[in-house]
């Protein structure tokens, strides 16, 4: 199998973990110095900094899952569209957001940035507080 080939099955498993094992896609995904990059809405360097944060999400969102609608592959990188749900904010809930994911020689996310509407995603209240001491760089208020 090529890297290509690695990388889109990486992306699979990727979104298998978001979808099913809570925070654990960050912890199985991504390398320990990753940059997760939400333009406009947050920058996050670090592993435990993005577990935090996406414990808080889970926390604030257990049912919430996302659909690859579309990949796209060159080299290293892959672009994922992709639409999140959330049956806890409505049945008819979903926006769409893309992500696009950097791969390692190893398989592993070193850089993902994500587009996505902030004022959609689900984050807790207590997210700036999970997070104090963090490297993590709000580009809008921090939840209160």
């Amino acid at each position: 199998m090529d890297r290509r080939e690695r990388n889109l099955q990486q992306v699979e498993r990727w979104a298998e973990l978001y979808n099913n094992e809570g925070s654990k896609f960050v912890s199985e995904c991504y390398v320990e110095d990753v940059t997760v990059d939400c333009p406009g809405a947050l920058l996050i360097r670090g592993r435990e900094a993005f577990t935090a944060i996406e414990d808080a999400v889970c926390a604030a969102a257990p049912k919430r899952w996302f659909r690859i609608d579309r990949k796209i592959a060159d080299g290293d990188v892959v672009m994922v569209q992709a639409t999140l749900f959330d049956p806890d904010q409505g049945d008819d809930f979903s926006t769409r957001f893309c992500a696009v994911l950097t791969f390692n020689d190893d398989g592993l996310v070193v850089n993902d940035t994500t587009y996505l509407d902030a004022a959609r995603w689900p984050m807790p209240a207590d997210v700036a507080e999970r997070v104090e001491g963090l490297n993590v760089e709000w580009k809008v208020p921090a939840p209160a």
